[in-house]
């Protein structure tokens, strides 16, 4: 099983995140860099969890909706593929 977890230091935008998907989880050659590329990739993982902290989109503004939304998606259709979403954690001493 592969596990990553995003935070927001984990992408500066949106072309950050298509570099990190062509990378570690499609082929680098045949990604798209798009939103449908991503869900088809997702879509057809194996044995995939995205552990993904409260502001994991923070840098990626108003596409960061339609991310959330592909993400979504690929996992309702991919029983191979999670989402877990991470707790803030608790700074407070």
């Amino acid at each position: 099983m592969r596990i990553f977890h995003w935070t927001k230091e984990s992408f500066s935008d949106e072309a950050d995140l298509h570099r990190w998907i062509a990378c570690h989880l499609a082929e680098q050659n045949a990604y798209g860099a798009n939103l449908d590329a991503l869900y088809d990739v997702l879509s057809s993982a194996n044995d995939l969890v995205l552990s993904l902290s409260p502001d994991w989109d923070r840098n990626l503004g108003q596409r960061g909706v339609r991310i959330r939304r592909v993400l979504a998606d690929a996992a309702k259709t991919n029983p191979n593929f999670s989402l877990l979403f991470c707790e803030p954690e608790d700074n407070a001493t």
